[in-house]
């Protein structure tokens, strides 16, 4: 995985998710759950320390790119 991007517009669809061979209009997706190390809770942390929201919330998907990059 490269990149964690959650709830994506049609352009970022468009440029990362779409795979050769599908229908234009079709893209990539995952629906899962997540196991996480401990280090999670230190992201999430720093983000509220910071005051750091996107559409004024904490986003823990923020936090996973972060542990994905760390990790």
């Amino acid at each position: 995985m490269s990149e964690i991007c959650e709830k994506p517009d049609i352009n970022y669809a468009r440029r990362h998710l779409h795979v050769e061979g599908m229908a234009s209009e079709e893209f990539l997706s995952v629906f899962c759950l997540y196991l996480l190390t401990a280090n999670i809770f230190q992201h999430l942390e720093e983000n509220i320390r910071c005051d750091r929201r996107d559409r004024g919330e904490f986003q823990l998907t923020f936090c996973l790119e972060k542990l994905r990059q760390s990790e």
